[in-house]
């Protein structure tokens, strides 16, 4: 079975949105190396639609998260408004969560998620994330989208790892406890 790996760019108030505007700062070779080393360790990436559009035509340095793995790793988009036949070689459309969980099922590599706040927001929901990669960025931004809102939680996580930088970011890792429950009904689409 493939595990979903859930790497999130976060405010110290907890703010997923628009990182581009925040994390330059902060961008030092230590972060860029350990995200590379997350990469290594996961064969294929899994995206939400606008994620892939902004990552995918950004011009950011391949450094800045998911942009080092495009033309690498294969990548899964999930999209019910892009055609199966968008994105070139390499790139996978899926168009709701029960294709995830098909892929999830079979044998691969795992799957590395970025940014996509609703594809995350279904995949907490449906219980995918085999281990939440939270990186917080010393910075409060008041408001904006958050990870965790009302009726979205996990409901117990482990700290299996982390790691603090000199810039003052950290890197949490969490995996779901083993007795955790869940309630959640499986969503129909992203």
């Amino acid at each position: 079975m493939r595990r979903i790996l859930l790497t999130e760019y976060l405010t110290i108030d907890g703010v997923i949105d628009d990182p581009h505007e925040w994390i330059a700062p902060y961008w030092t070779d230590d972060l860029a190396a350990y995200l590379r080393r997350e990469m290594r360790h996961s064969g294929a990436l899994l995206l939400g639609r606008a994620t892939w559009e902004a990552a995918a035509s950004s011009g950011r340095p391949p450094a800045w998260g998911v942009g080092a793995a495009f033309g690498i790793m294969p990548t899964y988009v999930v999209s019910t408004t892009i055609p199966d036949t968008a994105g070139g070689p390499g790139v996978h459309i899926l168009k709701d969560i029960a294709a995830i969980v098909e892929l999830r099922d079979g044998d691969g590599p795992d799957f590395l998620v970025h940014g996509s706040v609703q594809l995350v927001r279904s995949l907490i929901a449906a219980n995918l994330v085999d281990e939440y990669r939270l990186l917080t960025f010393p910075v409060v931004r008041g408001s904006g989208q958050r990870l965790f809102e009302d009726g979205n939680v996990a409901d117990s996580l482990i700290l299996t790892a982390r790691e603090h930088f000199p810039n003052g970011v950290t890197a949490h890792v969490y995996s779901p406890a083993e007795d955790a429950v869940f309630s959640r009904e499986l969503p129909v689409a992203v």
